[in-house]
Formats: C-alpha cells, sequence, structure tokens
C-alpha cells in the first residue's frame, strides 16, 4: 500500500464520489432531464449512466494511484453459520421482486441503457464504498462492527446529492438514505461471505436493475423491507459476522 488507510479517506472518497457522479450529471443532462422519469426514456436515462461511468473511473483511478487493489477486491474475514448463505438470500430477493411483466414490455434502448446503468451502478459503487471505505475503514483502533456500519452510513449519505440533480428531497433522497444503508449491509456480507467484491458488485447491479426495470414502487419497497429483515438478523446474531470485535480491524500499510 502506498497510502495508510484512515477514517478522513473513506469520508473523502464520499465526497469525491458524490462530486464525480452528480457533477458529470449535472454537466450531460439536457434542459428537460426529469430524474422522476429516468429509465422510462433514452434521454433520461444517459445522464445517468454517464454519471456512474465517471464514478468507475474515479474508483479506478484512486485504487491504482493508493495501491490497494489486493484487499478492495478480496477479503479475508469470513463470515459463519447462515450468513456465509448471503449471496444466496440476495439473489434470492432479486428474482422474487424483479417485475417480469414490464420487463419483457420495455423498449429495446431503454432496457439497454437500464443495463449499462446497473453495470456500472454495482461496479463503481461497491468499487468506492465496499472497496475502497472497508479497506480505508480498516484502520487501528477501529473494530470491524464499527467498520460495517460507518460504510453503510456513508453508503447512505451518498443518495442525499440527489436531490440536486431533481429526487424530492423529503419524499425520495432522505428515504433513499435509510433505505440504502441497509442495503449495504446486504452487499457488505456478501464481500464477506464470498472472500471477493465480485460477486458484490454483479448482485448490486442485478439489485438495481429490477428497481430501474419496475413498473411500480413495488420492487423497492419488497427489497426495502427484506434488507430492514436482514438487517435485523444480522444484529441478533452479530457474533457470527463481529467475532473477530475483540481485535482491532487492521490493515497494514506497506
Amino acid at each position: 500500500m502506498r497510502i495508510r488507510p484512515s477514517i478522513q479517506l473513506a469520508v473523502g472518497f464520499l465526497v469525491m464520489y458524490c462530486v464525480v457522479w452528480i457533477g458529470t450529471v449535472m454537466i450531460v443532462a439536457p434542459d428537460d432531464f426529469d430524474m422522476e422519469e429516468t429509465f422510462s426514456t433514452v434521454a433520461n436515462s444517459k445522464p445517468l449512466v454517464f454519471g456512474v461511468m465517471a464514478g468507475s473511473v474515479f474508483g479506478i483511478l484512486v485504487v491504482s494511484a493508493f495501491g490497494w487493489w489486493r484487499p478492495v477486491l478480496h477479503d479475508d474475514r469470513p463470515v459463519r453459520g447462515w450468513l456465509r448463505r448471503t449471496p444466496l438470500i440476495v439473489l434470492g430477493i432479486i428474482l422474487v421482486s424483479t417485475d417480469y411483466a414490464n420487463l419483457g414490455n420495455l423498449d429495446g434502448a431503454v432496457l439497454a441503457w437500464s443495463l449499462a446503468m446497473a453495470v456500472f451502478v454495482g461496479f463503481s459503487e461497491e468499487l468506492t464504498f465496499r472497496g475502497l471505505n472497508i479497506v480505508a475503514l480498516r484502520k487501528t483502533p477501529l473494530p470491524e462492527f464499527k467498520v460495517w456500519w460507518i460504510s453503510c452510513l456513508l453508503f447512505g449519505l451518498l443518495h442525499l446529492p440527489n436531490a440536486l440533480i431533481g429526487s424530492p428531497l423529503a419524499s425520495t433522497a432522505i428515504p433513499q438514505i435509510f433505505v440504502a444503508a441497509m442495503t449495504g449491509s446486504a452487499f457488505y456480507l456478501v464481500r464477506r461471505a464470498t472472500g471477493s467484491i465480485l460477486p458484490a458488485m454483479a448482485l448490486h447491479g442485478l439489485w438495481d436493475l429490477s428497481i430501474f426495470t419496475g413498473d411500480s414502487a413495488l420492487p423497492a419497497i419488497i427489497k426495502a423491507l427484506c434488507s430492514a429483515a436482514l438487517l435485523v438478523a444480522l444484529i441478533a446474531t452479530r457474533h457470527l459476522a463481529f467475532d473477530d470485535d475483540a481485535e482491532p480491524a487492521t490493515v497494514a500499510a506497506t
């Protein structure tokens, strides 16, 4: 590692990712861009895709510059018990909540842009929030339990600036903070359960794709309820995921 991890870096990654992602959307969005109608037309889809593409470039450049590829991509802190099945649980939530009827009715171009958005959002957000931020937060004397909840909180706060590009603050942006923080737990556990960030990227992309292609708020509501249930179960069996709490989480700098 060329740069020593720190809590300050984790917050900095959030701020810079938001600047890159929101800034790109604001630059490329047409005058009639409507955040509430995204993934219903190509014109409303393109700015968001370009935003997460820019976020992907940001993540790749930072990981490369810091020399963090190995700890970002791999996780040597396995979970125990039922939490090892987290990837299957998350996949099951996705399959149950997908609006298959509407998926088949979508315009081909809109579906293609929705798929592109899912791919890049899964890659960029996981690289930054379950990659860079997890590595940055695993610093003495921070225990893994705090690494988990701080990384989830930062992931939730990522959705607050959506208000700058058209999401109603009270009804959409603020609720997204809490929902995203809960879903962040699911992707954190996928990383831990598989020992790799790649499955988390794939499942994150599929998770969001099923929301983008839904004809109602039902898929998002189902996912929010399932995420809440998973979070409650995680807290109830905390020792299965954070049995190393007695030992501070550390990442050595080299």
